[in-house]
């Protein structure tokens, strides 16, 4: 496992960072290595628009932190619909 992060402490000023930069700098972090996946976290990062090159460049599973929490929504609101199916029977 390896964690790294681009130094950028304002939230704000990581929000400026397009994804061609991001997308460079996840490159130069992975170079090299063998990896199962990358996880790209901080919700104020714009790595969703940087998966599908990401995803198709490396052959490995891309997760956002944005995509991880969308999903857990999805994932809820999937049991809280059939959990207020299984009670109107």
């Amino acid at each position: 496992m390896k964690a790294v992060g681009m130094g950028i402490l304002a939230n704000l000023d990581i929000g400026r960072v397009g994804p061609s930069k991001i997308i460079r700098f996840v490159e130069s972090q992975v170079d090299g290595l063998s990896f199962d996946c990358v996880f790209l976290s901080c919700t104020n990062w714009r790595s969703v628009e940087a998966l599908p090159f990401l995803q198709k460049r490396l052959g490995v599973p891309v997760i956002t932190s944005n995509q991880a929490a969308m999903d857990e929504v999805r994932r809820v609101a999937a049991r809280s619909r059939a959990a207020r199916h299984i009670s109107d029977s």
